[in-house]
């Protein structure tokens, strides 16, 4: 019989599949035939030959459904090249070489847990979804201009070099847990900032700023000035390097909460036309020693409470005066309130814009 037409190079030379053409196509084996319903039962025993023979070029191959090569061990290197899936499932699969450039997954790709001694995925089209949670990429990975709708690497580990670059993220993708253990902070870096333009480029702003975050955490990781690394990572702490503003409110209530402390033990006096004349002003100002779990107690530290959110947000009703110390740290309290609000404003901004 004739043999498929198929063919492909290698190094500067044409080859041609050795496999014969089946008897429902003119031009294709039972592999490389494109149709869908081609006889199912005939790929998957020729696929089952194949896999006993450890004979592991399946280039260019069109995959009919489901396509299962759940937990089995390829022992020498697998080529995928060109081939085409439906759905795929790979998980807990082991490769030694995995080639799959150029290879086209029109639904679910699964290689959850999947270990990989190398792995080959550049030009690779997920148009689905790719699950690759929990994966092991011993060696150099390379997915170079791959092409992902949906992507999951949480819990992955990359042990050596990973390489994202041009790599689209259309819809979802989440790189969150995931281990890198010998790239470089600044290839770390370079790939989160793929990752983030690509988000931006398909309008998803909301993952973008995550990629942003990740970028950044890169960045400070990878930073050798001592003073340069310092200011990072308290504009981590301080604002999530301006993607968290809750973390601004957070910081905001412990400088309240800091500020009525200090208020409390260094003193404030209390005016109003409520208190008696002999009482006007009131003196707030505790030590250790007088320090009692009253109800008057509560009250004053209430008071002081109070007074540290006016002075905070720069109210001033006067009402309560800062007296000895305190003076000092209101000053300093209403400078921190005024830098803490503009500091949302533009963080919260930022956020809603996207």
């Amino acid at each position: 019989m004739t043999a498929c037409s198929y063919t492909w190079e290698y190094r500067f030379k044409k080859k041609q599949c050795p496999e014969e053409i089946w008897s429902d196509s003119e031009e294709y084996c039972i592999f490389h035939d494109p149709s869908l319903d081609k006889d199912t039962e005939l790929f998957e025993q020729k696929l089952k030959e194949k896999l006993e023979r450890k004979d592991y070029n399946f280039r260019g191959y069109y995959f009919p459904e489901w396509t299962i090569f759940e937990n089995i061990e390829f022992e020498e290197a697998v080529d995928f090249r060109e081939a085409t899936f439906q759905n795929a499932n790979f998980s807990h699969a082991i490769f030694q070489d995995a080639s799959f450039n150029y290879a086209t997954f029109q639904e679910r790709a699964d290689f959850m847990n999947t270990t990989f001694q190398g792995a080959n995925f550049s030009y690779a089209t997920f148009k689905e979804y790719a699950n690759f949670t929990g994966a092991t990429f011993q060696e150099y990975t390379d997915f170079r201009e791959a092409t992902f709708q949906n992507a999951d690497f949480t819990g992955a580990t990359f042990q050596k070099d990973a390489d994202f670059s041009e790599a689209t993220f259309q819809e979802y993708a989440n790189l969150w847990e995931a281990t890198f253990q010998r790239v470089d902070f600044r290839d770390l870096e370079i790939i989160y900032r793929n990752l983030k333009q690509n988000s931006q480029r398909y309008g998803n702003y909301s993952q973008a700023g995550e990629f942003y975050y990740q970028e950044m955490e890169m960045k400070r990781k990878g930073t050798r000035a001592k003073g340069r690394r310092l200011w990072l990572e308290f504009y981590r702490r301080l604002a999530g390097y301006g993607e968290k503003p809750e973390l601004v409110i957070r910081n905001s209530f412990l400088v309240i909460l800091l500020g009525a402390v200090l208020f409390f033990f260094c003193g404030v006096a209390r005016v109003s036309t409520e208190l008696p004349a002999e009482e006007n002003p009131y003196i707030i100002d505790y030590s250790l020693e007088s320090l009692n779990f009253s109800y008057t107690t509560c009250k004053d530290f209430g008071y002081c409470l109070y007074y540290s959110v006016v002075t905070f947000t720069t109210l001033g009703y006067g009402d309560i005066h800062p007296r000895g110390y305190s003076h000092f740290v209101a000053s300093v309290e209403a400078l921190t309130g005024a830098f803490f609000m503009a500091l949302f404003v533009v963080v919260f901004a930022r956020k809603m814009m996207r």
